[in-house]
Parts: structure tokens; sequence; C-alpha cells
């Protein structure tokens, strides 16, 4: 609820969730313009952040999975269109690209998160040991810059693309081209480690996928003092119009105890929502489709995130929201169930799959 403050793409995260989850789930009974309305607010929340991007990918099989509840033409149109938005946005990274070097005789450069995570877990580590000094490695450039300091914290995936700090500096030692070399080889680094490792690789993943699903305080979307100070030393004149929040100025020893309440209500949630699953019969089949893609959603959030970045509160806190919002719908959802069926109304699951 804090991301508003800050004007971050992060607010669309749960946005497309919800509105993939409403596509995979109730496509038959959507009109064209909620259809539009859906796939339209989905496509800008793809658009807003390249982690959207991957986590509409990974629900790309469960929404697949979920259309075949759909009959004849319907069934072709929810695959055509979840498949759509994918590769709109795959497109879309592809024409700004195409943009950038015809106009600006630059290539865009996407920062190797995949080579700093393994070697933040470990595997990265052992390969690039064992391989360099290797020429054919432009990511030995930077295991030899790792190695100009003895400060354990130099090995964390976020100092290793950021620092500046020469304790804990090593992609910002290289030059421009060095860079652009890691950058470029980090899918094929990341091939290479998980053929060497695979065990370790996956082990990493799990772990820091679960990790990322317990990270759902706010503290991360709470401005610190001394944050604009860092602004300015960074982007100069250009942050002077920035002022301080006013919740910095009382201290934040009130994120503790909201950090607990948070913690209850998800976890209360969640369980709600899991017991209305486990239950036969409980829930209608398009209420239960809705809510197994909207968690599959919060798990492929924590899978991109947690795998790709570093598990961190700012992740998990901008999708935890969905676990009491899904439980207030699927509860609203079985009472009028139930009530329709003691009332001899037409049974919701009939309603909600139309022939």
């Amino acid at each position: 609820p804090f991301y508003v403050a800050f004007l971050m793409p992060d607010i669309l995260a749960p946005v497309l969730i919800l509105m993939l989850a409403l596509i995979g789930a109730w496509l038959a009974v959507l009109s064209r313009a909620e259809r539009a309305a859906a796939a339209g607010l989905a496509l800008i929340a793809i658009l807003s952040h390249p982690s959207h991007l991957l986590i509409a990918a990974l629900m790309l099989p469960a929404l697949l999975w979920s259309l075949p509840g759909l009959h004849g033409r319907r069934r072709w149109i929810g695959a055509g269109l979840v498949v759509l938005l994918v590769g709109a946005g795959l497109g879309e990274r592809a024409v700004f690209a195409a943009l950038v070097a015809r106009f600006e005789a630059r290539e865009v450069r996407v920062l190797p998160f995949l080579t700093a995570r393994l070697i933040d877990d470990g595997p990265g580590q052992s390969h690039l040991a064992a391989r360099c000094p290797d020429p054919g490695l432009a990511t030995c450039a930077l295991w030899q810059a790792l190695a100009l300091s003895d400060d354990p914290e130099r090995f964390d995936a976020p100092q290793i693309l950021f620092s500046r700090d020469p304790a804990t500096a090593s992609l910002r030692r290289l030059d421009e081209a060095g860079q652009t070399a890691v950058a470029r080889e980090q899918l094929r680094f990341a091939v290479a480690v998980l053929r060497a490792e695979p065990l370790a690789v996956l082990a990493a993943i799990g772990r820091n996928t679960l990790v990322q699903l317990g990270y759902v305080r706010i503290d991360m979307t709470i401005p610190a003092a001394g944050g604009l100070d860092a602004l300015r030393a960074v982007h100069g004149a250009a942050a002077d119009g920035l002022r301080d929040g006013r919740l910095i100025d009382g201290g934040r020893g009130w994120l503790a105890p909201l950090a607990v309440v948070h913690i209850a209500l998800y976890a209360v949630s969640g369980l709600a929502v899991l017991a209305l699953l486990a239950r036969r019969g409980g829930l209608p089949a398009g209420s239960r489709r809705f809510a197994v893609l909207v968690l599959f959603g919060i798990i492929a959030n924590a899978i991109v995130c947690g795998s790709l970045s570093e598990p961190a509160f700012r992740y998990g806190a901008r999708v935890a929201l969905l676990g009491p919002i899904l439980a207030v719908l699927l509860a609203f959802g079985r009472v009028r169930a139930v009530g329709r069926s003691t009332t001899g109304s037409l049974p919701a699951a009939t309603a909600e799959n139309p022939a």
C-alpha cells in the first residue's frame, strides 16, 4: 500500500496477476469490453516492468492449463489472448532496443542479474574458480574484480551490480566494454553453471523462492533518513525538488508491530484460501481456477524476484495483499453459491461455465 508514494511500477504486479487470473478463469462469461479491459490492464502491467513480463511468461502454462474448461472457439480465443500478451511484452523489448540503436546509436544493456545471482548463491563462484582465467569467458573479468577485495559482502548480488565502494565493487570496476561483455554473456553463463551444477542451482532457486514468499514487510517502501542525500549525490540538481515525506519524521519504530499485523493477516488469509480450495465442492469451478491462478502468480513473483534479483521485502510486499483480497472474494463467492443452492437457483458452476 505504500508503493503509491514512490510511483513505482511495482504497484501493477498484483494488477497483472489478477487480470491474468480473471482471463484464465472467467473468459467465457466476460463481455468483449471486459475482455479488452482485462487484457489492456495486463498489457500495461507487462510493459511497465521487466519482472512483470517474466511473471506473465511463468504464468502462461498455468493459464493454458485453465483454458480446457472452455469450449470450442472460446478456448482458442483465450489461448491466443494470453500468448499475445506475453508476445507483446517481448515485442516491446525488441522494438525499444531497435529504436535506441537507431536513434541513439547505443545498445540497451540488461544488467547481469543472472550472473550476480548465481555468484551470490555459490554455484557461480565455484564455476568461475574452476574456469578462470579463460580468455573466452568475459565473466572472468568480473571474477578478477571480485578478487581485489576480501570483504564478504562483495559477493552479494546488489553489491556486484551496483556498488562503487572499493571494498565491495566489482562490475563497476570494469570499463564500459567489460560491463557490456559480462551482461551479454549472462545467459550463456547461466546455462553453463546449470549444466555444471544443476542440483545446486535448483536448490538455490527453491531456497530463494521460499525465502521470498515469507518476505512481506513494507520496510523497503518507507524512505529512510539520508535517502535524499544519496539521490542528490547521484542525480545532482535533478533531485533538488524532492522532499522527505512525513513518515520519516516519526521514526521507524512503528514498522515492527505493523509487520506482526501484516504477517498475521497474510497467514490467516492464506490458510483460509487453502481451506476453501481443499474442501470438496466448496467452490464453483471458476472460482477454484481463479484462486489457483492467483496463488500461482504469487509464487511466480517469488521465483522471478527471489531467484533473479534477490529475496527482498519490497518484492513480496507488492503482491502480499492479494492473499486477503483472494480470501474475501472466495468467501463471498462461497456464500453466494450456498445461497443459490438453498433457494434452488441455477448452480454457480453452470452459470460460470455456460455451454
